[in-house]
């Protein structure tokens, strides 16, 4: 049997490629067709002092460029940072290619196989760009899968003869990945009305903004990049007519998924759905939160005891991580993908003629605070309305087994948290 090269080689075979591939990269048939439809911004770009900002615009119109126009289905991650570095080259903006792995790989000082990589660029302000790894991917954010990973910085790209520094990539903190909750409810009847909005920041926004639309994204981006004629102006024909019936049936699909993020949120379909819609896509990296609001009603959190209201206000967290029997025991590292925190402003209106007694607030205040994070909230009451303020901070993505004990102390008090109910006296 033959030992695997040192990862120090297989890295300078990935090299090589990345050197052949950026001299012909001019010859692909998609780099004059992505010149044609990023004029706007490569044009822009060139007036633009802050070649950090400038960077942005390329990266953002090359995305979009690829996602809506690829005519040729060429798309590929490395293209896009070799079409990136080309039109960087372009505007005399100074950037080095960055080489790692994600968080599903292997780590870079251990690769055992080129094809493992990805590239990416960072450029001399400090900024790093990466592949897509999401819709409406925000400029310069760099993605959770990426960070705290190991990376070879090139500093000179020439084949065998390439010099790179390793290093380790950012790692962002729990106050960069923000979803900060904001829920106004109200009883009505023996249902509670809900509106909910979410305003999510870094990683947090990962996941959830697969829920926005083509037409959304395609929007946000003529936006941004201030493109002078807008996607739909850009086609014809019997593109423009089947890119019609598409987004109108995205429209009513997203519907559906509004209707699906409630019941996932709550573990609990909602009785009824009144309105939702994305106030903000994230796109422009100026204002990088994704941000979307939902309205709709619940059954069975409002229950008679007497003359009273028995009101489970801990629900409006949503439901949480349950961890029973043999799973509270554990040996292995745990993996929550990044760091976070998780703020909720909640107000509930307190019905005419009943009031909030002082043992029913008490009931709400919670506080759990150690190594692996926090787990706290309050409760107040100003005039008819209850106010719950709750935040959930998980100091790490990765946790060793040996704070597990800790990791599970804040699990269970979000979880217990969901049961906690108020009594509205009469």
């Amino acid at each position: 049997m033959q030992a695997n090269p040192d990862f120090s080689s297989i890295l300078a075979d990935d090299l090589n490629f990345m050197k052949a591939d950026k001299k012909i990269i001019k010859e692909y048939l998609d780099w004059p067709e992505n010149k044609k439809q990023m004029k706007d911004e490569l044009a822009t770009a060139k007036k633009l002092a802050d070649k950090e900002e400038a960077a942005k615009l390329i990266y953002s119109g090359l995305v979009y460029t690829y996602r809506a126009f690829d005519k040729y289905d060429t798309y590929s991650p490395f293209r896009l940072m070799l079409m990136m570095s080309e039109m960087l080259d372009m505007r005399d903006i100074p950037y080095q290619f960055v080489v790692t792995t994600d968080y599903e790989n292997e780590p870079l000082d251990q690769l055992i196989y080129n094809g493992n990589t990805s590239w990416l660029i960072k450029t001399e302000g400090g900024t790093y760009f990466a592949p897509p790894t999401y819709q409406g991917t925000t400029a310069g954010l760099l993605p959770a899968c990426f960070q705290g990973r190991r990376a070879a910085v090139v500093n000179k790209l020439k084949g065998d003869k390439s010099q790179s520094d390793m290093v380790t990539l950012p790692q962002s903190t729990a106050d960069d990945n923000v979803n900060q909750v904001t829920v106004n409810a109200s009883i009505d009847g023996m249902a509670m009305d809900i509106e909910r909005t979410e305003s999510l920041t870094g990683a947090m926004k990962e996941s959830i903004a697969t829920i926005m639309t083509d037409e959304q994204e395609y929007d946000a981006y003529d936006q941004y990049l201030g493109r002078k004629k807008p996607y739909m102006e850009r086609i014809s024909g019997g593109a423009k007519k089947g890119t019609t019936q598409k987004f109108a049936k995205e429209r009513e699909e997203q519907q559906d998924d509004f209707k699906e993020e409630i019941k996932a949120y709550h573990d609990q379909a909602a009785a009824s759905v009144i309105s939702s819609e994305i106030l903000n896509t994230g796109i422009n990296p100026s204002e990088p939160a994704f941000v979307y609001k939902t309205r709709y009603t619940m059954d069975g959190w409002v229950k008679r005891a007497g003359s009273n209201l028995v009101v489970s206000a801990g629900k409006l967290i949503g439901a949480q991580s349950k961890v029973e029997g043999s799973d509270r025991r554990r040996t292995f590292d745990v993996n929550r993908r990044c760091p976070a925190l998780v703020r909720w402003n909640i107000t509930i209106n307190v019905p005419s003629g009943y009031q909030v007694s002082q043992e029913s607030l008490a009931k709400l205040q919670q506080q759990v605070k150690n190594s692996a994070g926090e787990f706290n909230a309050t409760a107040s009451i100003e005039g008819n309305r209850l106010t719950l303020a709750v935040n959930m901070r998980y100091n790490k993505g990765d946790y060793p087994a040996s704070q597990w004990q800790d990791l599970l102390q804040i699990i269970d008090a979000a979880d217990e948290f969901t049961t906690r109910q108020v009594v509205f006296k009469k």
